[in-house]
């Protein structure tokens, strides 16, 4: 594969070059050794581009998890307590003998089992966090495949 001839407002200008402007290598002594130099960044930036994005997808790996088996159990006991609210709100109305609970027998029904908005809250957050941390290792993926199959120096 031929070396791209990289001009001066290239270097001067293109982030990818930064490593060696910060060094205080001069565009000169650049352009003498391009292969070098290129073959020098390629190696660094690619892979660690690839080793950043290894370590946020094992970090949002476990974020991932903590957070949906939360969202899991959430989901459980809401499911589990959503059929005691039931049964209660059906006890009460069977009491009140018009088939219909009041709203105070719905906020007792609600205490009483468990089902409260706080718990639904709860189980929404967990989900929603889930999603994030979800799309979080999504981005890590791109990064690593980036890490690898870009070239530095791709027009």
């Amino acid at each position: 594969m031929p070396t791209p001839n990289i001009d001066r407002n290239t270097y001067l200008t293109d982030s990818r070059f930064a490593e060696f402007r910060d060094k205080g290598i001069s565009y000169e002594s650049f352009s003498l050794n391009q292969s070098y130099y290129l073959n020098q960044l390629s190696q660094s930036s690619i892979m660690d581009l690839y080793n950043k994005g290894k370590a946020m997808y094992e970090k949002y790996t476990n974020l991932y998890n903590q957070s949906n088996n939360l969202f899991i159990q959430l989901k459980n006991q809401q499911a589990k307590n959503k059929v005691k609210y039931d049964e209660l709100l059906t006890t009460f109305a069977n009491n009140n003998k018009t088939g219909e609970a009041t709203s105070t027998d719905k906020s007792q029904a609600a205490r009483e089992s468990g089902y409260t908005t706080e718990l639904i809250r709860s189980t929404n957050d967990a989900e929603i966090m889930a999603s994030v941390y979800l799309d979080g290792r999504r981005s890590a993926v791109s990064m690593q495949q980036r890490g690898i199959a870009q070239s530095v120096f791709d027009s």
